[in-house]
């Protein structure tokens, strides 16, 4: 994975993350993880650890998601450009 991104990187290519957050409430939580999130892990919550990318993938080891922004996005249906 890290080969391939490298690759596109090299070239100016575009790279998409696709990134899952769950709400606090777990309303939204994947089925196979909703007993887990009821007992209380925190899977991939906003601005938690598991909700990064892990940092062979960042183009930037200090890159952090901004989840407020990606609430955004996503309540909008559209894409995030920086």
């Amino acid at each position: 994975m890290v080969r391939l991104l490298q690759w596109y990187r090299e070239r100016a290519r575009p790279i998409v993350h696709i990134v899952r957050l769950y709400l606090p409430d777990g309303s939204n939580v994947d089925l196979c993880r909703k007993g887990k999130v009821e007992e209380g892990a925190r899977i991939v919550s906003p601005n938690s650890t598991g909700a990064e990318l892990v940092d062979p993938l960042k183009s930037v080891s200090s890159l952090r998601l901004d989840a407020d922004l990606l609430w955004v996005a996503a309540s909008s249906g559209g894409p995030i450009t920086r």
